[in-house]
């Protein structure tokens, strides 16, 4: 069940606060795969706060979203896995990304991390951007990590 319209935007528009607005939309959607939040986040928003676009990570299901506006920084609207991504990015900043995430959740810890990743697009052209991410649980199992890239 899909919650209606929610405000992401208000006085105080830190990458932080949007995430954290961000994930209590999520949580909300408990019964909802990882299309439905991803595009309930898109029509709330969300891809026009973040200017490289978001992600999604569903621990439960292994599935992953990749917003519209990430999938254009890249130039490629054919990413739908990790390994998809993982072709545009750094491998070491990848590496780093995912210590981050898993100390997270092995801490239970909902905090925010942020993390440079260095892509190159399908035209070969080279960005930078900070993925700002926070992992969110549910009855204290990880259930999704959001991340918002902002081009450096």
């Amino acid at each position: 069940m899909m919650m209606g319209a929610y405000k992401l935007i208000d006085d105080s528009v830190s990458m932080q606060n949007i995430i954290l607005k961000m994930g209590v939309v999520l949580m909300s959607q408990k019964s909802a795969n990882i299309v439905e939040i991803g595009n309930f986040l898109l029509n709330s928003g969300c891809d026009d706060l973040a200017d490289a676009g978001f992600w999604l990570y569903d621990y439960s299901t292994l599935d992953i979203y990749f917003s519209p506006k990430l999938k254009e920084a890249l130039g490629s609207d054919t990413i739908s896995t990790y390994a998809d991504l993982a072709r545009f990015a750094n491998n070491e900043d990848l590496i780093r990304g995912h210590k981050k995430v898993n100390e997270l959740v092995k801490n239970k810890s909902e905090m925010f991390f942020d993390n440079e990743i260095r892509y190159t697009r399908t035209d070969g052209s080279m960005f930078t951007v900070t993925c700002n991410a926070a992992v969110f649980f549910l009855f204290g199992q990880p259930k999704i990590v959001l991340g918002t890239n902002m081009y450096i």
